[in-house]
């Protein structure tokens, strides 16, 4: 039952105030309810309260109701334009002159790459090709990267651009879409059948306005690593590349060879190569169809070419098969190939089975090299509020320790746990740490270390 059917309001209800409204089936009794917002405003200046000030705020959210942090805001007035950023998943401005217009918005250009890996461009592919069509607008919404309201080859184009480091940005969109958190998409697989405000507009401030939420997506993230709960796991499965027996007397190149089976749908990586050598060219196609447009060269000057691939259609791979060629100027030499190595350092290395699951994977040498034993992905989701994992792979059954330290170098946190071969999470709760904020986190397996940054932000 609901406690009553009407609410008065008078001159100290001035402001913005969320209602629930309820109807009644009269012959059944089954009742059912929304939430929406009323702004009570004092048009007649019948109401004395001796305040010239207001504030307004808001949530900042995902479609799954949970807290965006750092999420840069703009405040519009007769006074000018205001820029903040906040990083609690919440906003406010204070101490606004009452009657003057505002108008409050997101400016997200900051952090294209986060969350966005190759794996976007295999869902919007199988989108395309309807083979797996999206699931909610908000999966649209983040595919149309290009923002001409429509999912097309050309947001492809732009997420590898992104990935490859040739673009820093999307040209024609930001980092995130924020919409009036209370907006109901009429067509769930045209989010743009109508127009929807990406912005909130006040005629004349009569008093706080607390509800102005915002709810948004990361736009190039179509696999919901940041805007998801849930979040994407990583599979148990590691690819072992090898390239210990490559050199072959009189080429140029060297291949690079599958050590175990796999469905491939898609792949990318960092791969770091020695400056002093042979010089690196490119890589060609085997077993997979690679072209330039897949390669990045931005960080060549710094030893690191990056690849970003992904099929029409999966590739099934055999142990033993190669998958693609290192082109250099001339006959590498053993000292070539023992600076190779696949890696994270800059786009993270992972392949996508024929489940688009993650797969981490890494470049081995039987022969002049100890295998690398240890890998580590990022924090998902990072911020975070409640808890976040951390995906790390060893390869064989090991003591491994981690330390949360605060911004003044401080261990506030340590543990040491025995993990078994192979691809293994660990979790961090918000209990391990001393409030929202920005930590650092410490892994170490063996005589491998990583450190990164873990960023809390409130309920």
């Amino acid at each position: 039952m609901i406690p009553f059917r009407s609410i008065r309001y008078n001159c100290d209800s001035l402001g913005m105030h969320r209602v629930s409204l309820w109807v009644t089936d009269q012959l059944t009794g089954l009742q059912d309810h929304c939430f929406t917002t009323i702004t009570i405003q004092d048009n007649n200046n019948v109401c004395n309260t001796g305040n010239f000030t207001a504030d307004v705020g808001g949530l900042l959210i995902t479609p799954y109701d949970q807290p965006v942090g750092n999420v840069r805001m703009k405040l519009e007035s007769p006074a000018g334009a205001i820029i903040r950023d906040f990083n609690q998943g919440k906003f406010l401005f204070e101490n606004l002159p009452i009657g003057d217009w505002y108008k409050i918005s997101t400016v997200m250009d900051l952090e294209y790459l986060d969350g966005v890996t190759t794996l976007d461009i295999v869902k919007i592919q199988r989108h395309i090709l309807g083979l797996e069509s999206f699931d909610s607008p908000w999966h649209y919404l983040a595919a149309d990267v290009t923002g001409d309201k429509k999912v097309t080859s050309a947001d492809i184009a732009a997420i590898r651009k992104l990935v490859l480091g040739i673009d820093a940005r999307f040209k024609n969109n930001m980092s995130w879409k924020f919409l009036e958190a209370n907006y109901k998409f009429p067509v769930t697989d045209d989010p743009w059948y109508e127009t929807f405000s990406e912005e909130y507009t006040v005629s004349g401030l009569s008093g706080d306005m607390m509800y102005m939420d915002f709810r948004g997506v990361k736009v190039g993230d179509v696999s919901q690593t940041t805007w998801n709960g849930l979040k994407r796991i990583d599979t148990r499965s590691h690819l072992i590349l090898d390239c210990s027996k490559s050199l072959i007397p009189g080429e140029n190149k060297i291949a690079i060879v599958a050590e175990s089976d796999i469905n491939l749908r898609g792949m990318q990586f960092s791969l770091r190569y020695d400056l002093k050598g042979s010089l690196l060219n490119g890589i060609s196609k085997a077993v997979i169809p690679i072209n330039p447009e897949h390669l990045g060269w931005k960080y060549a000057d710094n030893g690191y070419l990056l690849l970003s691939w992904h099929g029409e259609k999966d590739i099934q791979i055999a142990k033993g098969d190669v998958l693609f060629y290192l082109e250099y100027d001339q006959a590498p030499t053993s000292a070539d190939l023992e600076s190779l190595e696949i890696n994270s350092d800059i786009i993270s290395a992972e392949a996508y089975n024929a489940n688009s699951e993650i797969v981490s994977w890494n470049l081995e040498q039987s022969e002049g090299r100890k295998s690398l034993s240890f890998d580590c992905g990022d924090p998902i989701p990072n911020p975070f509020s409640r808890e976040t994992k951390l995906q790390f792979f060893i390869s064989s059954h090991m003591e491994v320790s981690y330390s949360i330290m605060d911004m003044n170098g401080s261990v506030i946190y340590t543990k040491r746990e025995n993990y078994r071969e192979g691809q293994n999470a660990l979790t961090i709760h918000k209990d391990q740490l001393s409030g929202p904020g920005v930590y650092f986190l410490k892994l170490e397996a063996g005589e491998y270390t990583k450190s990164m940054k873990l960023v809390m932000i409130g309920n």
